[in-house]
């Protein structure tokens, strides 16, 4: 499906504005946003992780990474957000000793080459597992897991977007934009910002990617450029 789109490649050629979307082909994309200080161990406290996302297909494993703060090789710590296909989406936070983990049903998000927005909100303070939202609706979980013991830090770990390492869970499909806060930006049903139409900053947001240069090889972070400026590797850009 995404080999029949057109396309630009992230190759750092252009000049173009407006808004436009990165595609992920499924085997090699991977966005890399470092760790800076800023973005580590927001899960030791409330924070929302957010994105519109477009699926394909799964990757291998029959999993795919939204964005996630875990090691590589994969460990216990850190948090992640991603899509399985037997499940939903699916987000969990690393503790000590078990995850707090939230898994929606699939009759509530699948690989439906549509464009859906996607959120898990976390409150270390209150929550035992995180909250989905899709489409501004908290879904009927499929499976929850209590979290036990402290966090695990991820102040070690990269943050990465669509892959966790090039060739591994990885994205066949399109994301427009992702915001992080730190704070929880939803407790009832909402209406989503757009996806042509990126939320404005506010004191909440920790970053954000909004993928709206249609060109090059850098994620630019509306927060924090260049700190948080994400590296694409192997993508392809996409007009809305």
């Amino acid at each position: 499906m995404l080999a029949t789109r057109m396309k630009l490649a992230a190759s750092g050629v252009g000049g173009v504005s407006g808004q436009y979307y990165l595609a992920f082909n499924g085997s090699s994309t991977i966005v890399n946003c470092g760790s800076d200080a800023s973005l580590d161990d927001l899960h030791d406290a409330a924070m929302t992780v957010e994105m519109w996302v477009k699926m394909a297909t799964f990757g291998d494993n029959n999993y795919a990474y939204l964005a996630a703060k875990v090691p590589d090789p994969f460990a216990p710590e850190g948090w992640l957000f991603g899509a399985l296909s037997t499940k939903g989406i699916q987000a969990a936070v690393y503790c000590a000793s078990f995850a707090g983990v939230s898994q929606s049903g699939t009759d509530d998000f699948t690989n439906d080459d549509t464009w859906h927005h996607v959120a898990m909100t976390w409150d270390n303070a209150s929550y035992n597992y995180p909250r989905l939202w899709i489409d501004g609706v908290e879904p009927s979980y499929l499976t929850t897991q209590n979290r036990v013991g402290v966090i695990e830090s991820d102040a070690a770990n990269v943050l990465k977007i669509g892959n966790r390492l090039a060739g591994d869970r990885e994205l066949d499909g399109d994301i427009a934009w992702v915001r992080i806060s730190n704070n929880i930006r939803y407790t009832a049903g909402f209406t989503p910002d757009a996806k042509d139409s990126p939320p404005a900053s506010d004191a909440n947001t920790v970053e954000q990617w909004n993928f709206n240069t249609g060109s090059g090889t850098t994620a630019v972070a509306e927060e924090s450029s260049p700190t948080n400026d994400g590296t694409i590797s192997n993508g392809s850009w996409g007009s809305l």
